[in-house]
């Protein structure tokens, strides 16, 4: 392929992955796609994940571009994220967790639609579901991993798709179906200058995928290609898998986005916000435990979740 092809940049936070970082490397080095850049940054791992890496420096600077491999303390997603942004000189970007793995056409799949459709920020695949021994699994209905023919799902969109969302039309990724939560699967190719236009990820926002899919939703369309392009590690030590965590976290996601949402320029997406508190408000009322509701002045309206009794303002403006 001509030097002129994009470069795209793949970026990856490592932490405490030393068992599979091996394997995810090599998953990037097999693309198709050659003209890569590869950055990756240690976040102060506790395990033996940036000796494994600075074993694999030399096939590195063979493979790509430019290969760069740095260390720091530990720092959370969201910095790690925004300095690798910050390092990244592709058109395009790429980012993958350290435990996962990449089919070898992912990155030509996706770069051969972005380039084609330049209305379009994001085209992502779909996500097989593998083990710690990287074994193809599905989940059961509760989302626990079982042998992939015991599974009611067998891939990520299988799992939201029963959330009525549509992936193969107009209406996947757009603002108003992330508001519910997010569903894109894991894998995507973004254009790079979208991504710097958000200003990049937040530490108030702590669910960086879902806050970063409702600012890219802001500025151009997603596409889903229906293939799997991507393996989604599924193991004991998923963050996802703890419940009470991922609830704090999506908390504070969401109040991050509403502050967002009080700029004059985004005044637009409030709506979307405000249909899906009124339509759940009369649906979900588990008496002290949790409810919705809506409650209006004068001079403001203010949509608000309750749990245990205290109340938190989701959503307010001035009527």
């Amino acid at each position: 392929m001509e030097s002129t092809a994009p470069l795209v940049s793949v970026i990856m936070p490592a932490y405490n992955h030393a068992r599979y970082i091996r394997q995810t490397v090599a998953s990037i080095m097999a693309q198709t796609y050659p003209h890569i850049e590869f950055l990756v940054i240690d976040d102060g791992s506790s395990d033996n994940t940036l000796e494994e890496l600075k074993r694999l420096k030399s096939s590195c600077e063979k493979r790509f571009v430019r290969s760069i491999i740095q260390t720091q303390p530990n720092s959370g997603t969201c910095l790690t994220l925004n300095k690798l942004l910050d390092m990244a000189r592709g058109e395009y970007i790429y980012s993958l967790a350290s435990d996962d793995l990449l089919k070898p056409q992912a990155i030509a799949v996706l770069l051969d639609f972005l380039h084609t459709h330049r209305e379009y920020v994001m085209a992502v695949g779909d996500n097989e579901i593998i083990d710690s021994d990287s074994r193809r699994i599905g989940w059961d209905a509760q989302r626990r991993g079982v042998p992939l023919e015991q599974a009611t799902y067998k891939t990520l969109a299988a799992f939201t798709m029963y959330k009525d969302k549509d992936f193969l039309t107009s209406h996947f990724g757009t603002y108003a179906s992330l508001v519910p939560g997010n569903y894109i699967p894991n894998g995507y190719l973004v254009r790079t200058a979208a991504l710097r236009d958000t200003g990049g990820y937040v530490k108030e926002a702590p669910l960086e995928d879902w806050y970063m899919m409702l600012q890219l939703a802001k500025r151009g369309k997603f596409k889903l290609i229906n293939e799997v392009l991507y393996s989604y590690r599924w193991h004991e030590k998923n963050t996802s898998q703890d419940i009470a965590h991922m609830q704090k976290m999506t908390w504070k996601t969401l109040a991050y986005e509403q502050k967002l949402l009080q700029q004059p320029e985004y005044i637009q997406y409030r709506v979307f916000w405000e249909e899906i508190w009124y339509r759940h408000k009369m649906k979900i009322n588990l008496g002290k435990f949790l409810k919705f509701y809506n409650r209006q002045s004068n001079c403001k309206k203010q949509y608000i979740l309750e749990i245990f009794g205290k109340p938190f303002i989701l959503l307010e403006h001035k009527l």
